[in-house]
């Protein structure tokens, strides 16, 4: 009894307790800790203490990166954003540069030399930007972004230029190259200049010029020096960046002027450039002491002291091209992306709508179509989405407009629009083209467009404090979600194979999206050329399954076209055959084989053509002793008909032509001379006979022969036997 008394008595007092703090919540409206969602967003900015790099040969693994003391899993498939390209994850470490990169750790452990555990420890920072998400106790990467410092930048005037070492000095005394700060262009390629780079992750853009004029003109640094002209080794006018591109104003450079219009470039000056002239809106435009740049790129040191390798510079050049004309140049120099908001309506959230983009264009007259750059998953190709974002105008400057060649996207319709396509789904890239479309410059550039990678895209954000943190919506990127198709090692056409769904996926196991069946690479190689009767070996090597993982493929070859042969080995990727006998100088043949290949869902298929060549004709023509038609004893004075019997063994080959060689001698103030001469036959109908006709000066003896040419490349000749006519 005294137990169930304590019992009942501890009872009371709990109850008690109950209803004082349901009193209590009821007066200051207590709320519960919500359960802990499956995923929530995070993104960082730090330097990068250390990075790992997951073990085997994938090209697509992944692995690690430390910053702010936070370890983030870098999935595989991750393709990260540098300052001006892109790479996997691999590359950073393959592509580091001498004493770092794979197996060189203190443990044999692989090395980016941008990591402050590195070793040697490296001598400055580098930064990287992470969104992703917390997946249970993980966090996992989305998007990395990767600079030795997001907003580095250096401004100042040109006031030196060394042209043997390819070098800016920036900011110092003009016309003192002891001072300044020192410039140089990370350009591997040599697009904007002498070739030169401390390390190809920090490139410049090669295809879309990050080294340009304020106006989006492609600048240079030229690779001789234009001030030696024929005096030094290395001396003269660079014809690819000629200084006939910065007209001059009395002693001054000027800052701002209009290409003229120029024809475009023929087959011999895209060749021999230096000789068009100048000012020439087909090449690039060369820097000056005295222009005003903003530069931005890592810090370097050498022995010489410390330089910044330039991945962008920007020259307060305006340079306008002619309007209505091509080439016009266009930029992209702002670009912000939202990616909408989360498909779950219980959320307080709030959807990013906000979408961006701004550049120049150096022709004001000709709007811009601004659009989004879908990647199919599957095969790689690039399209501009349908419909465009805009088709924006280009401001004139004054004295209607503000900023002259500057044009803004900023969408003005209804938020709701702006969540949805063609706004939605976000893409890694945009492209800007003029309306007056693309050129190839001589330069190797594409002048009228630029395709900009996004650095910036805003995330769903919780809405109302203490309400719960929303997830980043990386189900609604494509290039995240399914893949953009195959992908090359950095600077080579060499294929890694393909980039598929990020692994393992940054967000709760229920936002995982499938990814949608690819169908297989049909690749048939390309068109050979071979010769009669020989044995020939189709290449389907370079067909693949995009799929992950991927299904072993299965081929089947088909002649579709030309003289039938028999195939061996049909159904493997590398068939054989025997190519058809051709007579020697028959017309070449041409085969066609259509390949499917299938990877147990679906098929696809390729073809290929095989030009079949005859044997060369290495056969001389037969050719006679010329004789002269007429009288036995020609006068001189009069003309000579020489004839001549000449023919081709080869079937098919055929005579090309025949030149008959004569010469006599006269004796002149007591010295004997010889003269010679030519005479090209022609062929008498239905005959071998070749004729000719010369006139007889002299009443001397002439010497004659033949030599004919067939229809072989190179014509096969033969040179007849010699011959002698007395003229009187």
């Amino acid at each position: 009894m005294a137990t169930r008394g304590v019992q009942t008595a501890r009872s009371r007092v709990l109850w008690a307790a109950a209803l004082a703090v349901t009193a209590l919540g009821s007066a200051i409206n207590l709320r519960a800790q919500l359960p802990m969602p499956q995923a929530t967003l995070f993104e960082m900015t730090g330097f990068i203490q250390s990075a790992t790099l997951d073990t085997g040969t994938d090209p697509f693994r992944g692995g690690t990166i430390t910053l702010n003391n936070h370890t983030v899993i870098v999935p595989r498939n991750t393709i990260f954003q540098m300052p001006a390209t892109s790479l996997t994850w691999a590359e950073l470490f393959s592509l580091a540069p001498a004493p770092y990169g794979p197996g060189t750790g203190p443990k044999g452990e692989d090395q980016t030399g941008l990591a402050l555990g590195d070793t040697p420890k490296p001598a400055l920072t580098f930064e990287v930007v992470v969104q992703g998400n917390r997946v249970g106790d993980d966090y996992i990467a989305g998007l990395l972004f990767l600079s030795q410092s997001s907003l580095q930048a250096h401004q100042g005037f040109i006031n030196a230029i060394d042209y043997a070492s390819g070098e800016l000095r920036v900011g110092g005394a003009k016309g003192d190259a002891t001072s300044g700060t020192r410039v140089r262009i990370n350009d591997p390629i040599g697009r904007f200049g002498r070739i030169g780079t401390h390390d190809r992750r920090f490139t410049i853009d090669e295809d879309n010029p990050t080294i340009k004029s304020e106006t989006g003109y492609p600048m240079c640094l030229p690779r001789t020096d234009p001030t030696q002209v024929g005096s030094v080794p290395g001396g003269g006018d660079d014809p690819l960046c000629p200084q006939g591109n910065r007209p001059m104003n009395g002693s001054a450079y000027q800052a701002i002027f209009t290409m003229p219009s120029r024809p475009e470039p023929s087959a011999a000056e895209r060749a021999n450039p230096a000789s068009r002239t100048t000012p020439d809106p087909w090449r690039a435009a060369p820097f000056e002491v005295g222009d005003y740049v903003t530069v931005k790129g890592p810090i370097v040191t050498d022995q010489n002291g410390d330089y910044i390798d330039a991945t962008a510079i920007d020259a307060n050049v305006g340079i306008f091209t002619a309007s209505g004309t091509n080439p016009a140049y266009v930029s992209i120099d702002v670009l912000l992306m939202g990616t909408g908001p989360l498909a779950d309506a219980t959320l307080a959230q709030e959807g990013a709508k906000r979408t961006r983009v701004e550049g120049f264009t150096t022709d004001i007259s000709t709007s811009i179509v601004i659009s989004a750059v879908d990647v199919d998953a599957c095969t790689g190709a690039a399209a501009d989405r349908q419909p465009v974002w805009s088709t924006q105008a280009v401001d004139p400057g004054p004295p209607n407009g503000a900023v002259a060649g500057r044009w803004r996207f900023r969408p003005g319709a209804p938020l709701f629009d702006l969540k949805g396509f063609p706004f939605l789904p976000p893409t890694r890239e945009v492209h800007a083209t003029s309306l007056r479309g693309t050129v190839l410059t001589l330069n190797g550039l594409s002048a009228g467009e630029y395709t900009a990678p996004n650095f910036e895209f805003i995330l769903p954000e919780n809405r109302g404090i203490g309400s719960p943190v929303v997830p980043a919506n990386f189900e609604a990127m494509p290039f995240l979600a399914q893949g953009s198709g195959p992908r090359y090692a950095f600077g080579t056409t060499t294929r890694l194979g393909f980039v598929s769904q990020l692994s393992p996926w940054p967000g709760a196991a229920d936002t995982k999206p499938a990814r949608a069946a690819c169908p297989p690479i049909a690749d048939a190689g390309v068109t050979q050329t071979v010769g009669s009767a020989t044995k020939v070996t189709l290449d389907g090597t370079a067909s693949a399954d995009a799929n992950s993982p991927a299904s072993p493929l299965t081929f089947a070859w088909t002649q579709t076209a030309g003289t039938s042969v028999p195939l061996t080995g049909a159904d493997t990727a590398t068939p054989t055959f025997v190519a058809p006998t051709l007579t020697t100088g028959a017309p070449s043949v041409t085969l066609t084989f259509q390949l499917t290949v299938s990877n147990g869902a679906t098929t696809s298929t390729g073809s290929v053509s095989v030009v079949v060549l005859s044997p060369a004709d290495i056969t001389p023509p037969q050719v006679g002793m010329v004789s002269v038609s007429g009288s036995t004893a020609p006068m001189h004075g009069l003309p000579m008909t020489v004839q001549v019997t000449a023919s081709d063994p080869t079937p098919g080959s055929g005579m090309n032509s025949v030149t008959f060689y004569y010469s006599y001698t006269q004796t002149a103030s007591g010295v004997l001379k010889t003269f010679n001469g030519t005479v090209l036959g022609t062929l008498k109908s239905g005959t071998t006979t070749w004729t000719g006709t010369i006139n007889s000066p002299l009443a001397t003896t002439y010497s004659f022969y033949a030599v004919a040419a067939d229809n072989a490349a190179p014509a096969n000749t033969k040179t007849g036997p010699t011959s002698s006519i007395k003229v009187n």
